[in-house]
């Protein structure tokens, strides 16, 4: 325990230092998990994954739909999380890929905070969603966020 005690300090001390530091501790980090993932073999048997019997797919003329009351009760249980660290500059732009416009002005966070609001206000629920921002695209994504501070939705 004391030795553990010991490295966690030993850890905090070094972040504190220089950020360069901080990423060979990280990056050491990967490389042996990296290492351990190309030496343990696959353990899926992929000779015992055989599709589903016929019989168990329901085509879908024949499924019912759902009550109101279903689906607001599984719509509030969702959440929705979306990869958000991307930039656009492969593509000529500056900023996060979520903030280019793609439709009259509007970006794909717009219309993803659109369909979200569209859900919440139609079934009476609050779809959270998480963005899975980097640091390069967090200041910007928090920027564009705030004209929905008045808009049912709950962002993280």
């Amino acid at each position: 325990m004391e030795e553990w005690r010991k490295n966690q300090k030993i850890g905090r001390m070094l972040r504190k230092e220089r950020p360069w530091i901080n990423w060979k501790i990280q990056f050491s980090g990967f490389k042996d998990l990296f290492a351990r993932f190309l030496q343990v073999k696959p353990t899926v048997n992929w000779n015992q994954i055989k599709p589903l019997p016929e019989e168990t797919i329901k085509p879908y003329n024949d499924l019912t739909e759902p009550s109101t009351d279903k689906v607001r009760s599984l719509l509030s249980k969702m959440v929705i999380v979306k990869l958000n660290g991307g930039l656009g500059t492969s593509m000529g732009c500056k900023g996060p890929k979520s903030l280019i416009p793609v439709r009259h002005d509007l970006t794909f966070l717009d219309l993803t905070m659109q369909q979200i609001e569209h859900l919440n206000l139609t079934h009476d629920v609050d779809i959270p969603l998480v963005l899975m921002n980097s640091f390069n695209t967090d200041q910007d994504t928090k920027r564009a966020l705030r004209k929905y501070r008045n808009v049912k939705l709950s962002t993280h």
